[in-house]
């Protein structure tokens, strides 16, 4: 990419905060107007046509990669951290990738349902998305993977002990000991914690989250138009971190926001060629990590987030 990816944070403006909860949510925008990423179909939206097919590499399986193939006329963008629920057992994304038109890619995933190795169909439907504790450990832990090994490979006994986490706090009954179970058990208090109403500014396409008071997260897309068909998404994984916590404290403000989106200068870039399309970017600093992903030469997907 002709850009330092970790100059991306002087190209964007931080807007004024949005509270929802224990929630607090600064939405991003690019001060030159991109459309990066336009034209691609998400997971949802290609799953729900049918030509997109996610199903387990073979008969007997393996757990830290699936198959996705993509039969569509477009592009088919998957966000880390989304979760397909199915085939032998539950998985989530370990990273953001974009598969290719007519495409077929073998994508790196984290078990998330520690006790089924069975079928439950043989394709895989779309779940939820992982919570910010999970994804913070699983991205060090495939950075550290990648410089090693040269694979996306995360934790796997570190994402059991947060799933196992996830289910105790949210009181959750889970036979197969499923991360699902866990969102499932909350998602009722989740629908009625988020504010469908609350206006985000004409071009967000991305937002720095605060959880009870403190920057967890920063995530931007290459596009407000993919930042729309993944916002609920987003949300809804924010409002089951934010569960159970109490919704008076100290709000942060712009600049400590701002701080928070400098970090990046200072991290470690780490590029490698992406599974699919494009090239991964991993982001290593001391408090935090992150990743990016860029396609044909503009910045898909960036995230960062607070490791400690």
């Amino acid at each position: 990419m002709n850009e330092n990816i970790s100059q991306i944070v002087n190209q964007v403006e931080v807007g004024n905060p949005i509270e929802m909860g224990a929630l607090t949510v600064f939405p991003l925008r690019w001060r030159q107007e991109r459309a990066g990423q336009d034209q691609v179909v998400v997971l949802d939206e290609g799953l729900g046509t049918g030509k997109v097919l996610v199903e387990e590499i073979s008969e007997g399986g393996s757990v830290p990669e699936l198959s996705v193939q993509n039969n569509l006329d477009q592009d088919l963008f998957i966000l880390e951290g989304e979760e397909v629920r199915g085939a032998r057992q539950n998985r989530v994304l370990n990273i953001s990738v974009c598969i290719g038109a007519k495409s077929k890619v073998m994508i790196p995933v984290t078990c998330v349902e520690q006790g089924r190795w069975h079928y439950k169909g043989r394709r895989f439907s779309s779940g939820s998305r992982a919570s910010w504790k999970m994804r913070k450990d699983s991205s060090k832990s495939v950075s550290e993977s990648l410089k090693h090994r040269g694979v996306f490979r995360s934790d796997q006994a570190k994402m059991w002990m947060n799933v196992d986490m996830e289910l105790r706090d949210k009181k959750a009954m889970s036979p197969t000991r499923a991360y699902s179970d866990a969102f499932d058990a909350v998602e009722r208090d989740i629908e009625a914690s988020l504010d469908r109403n609350a206006e985000l500014p004409s071009g967000t396409a991305g937002v720095v989250v605060a959880l009870a008071g403190k920057v967890v997260s920063a995530e931007l897309f290459g596009s407000p138009s993919l930042f729309a068909r993944m916002r609920d998404k987003l949300f809804r994984s924010y409002a089951f971190d934010a569960w159970g916590i109490e919704k008076d404290h100290k709000r942060p403000g712009r600049e400590e926001v701002e701080g928070f989106l400098k970090k990046a200068e200072t991290m470690e870039a780490i590029p490698r060629k992406s599974p699919g399309k494009g090239e991964q970017i991993r982001l290593d600093g001391r408090d935090v990590t992150g990743g990016a992903l860029v396609v044909d030469d503009e910045l898909a997907y960036a995230c960062l987030m607070s490791s400690d």
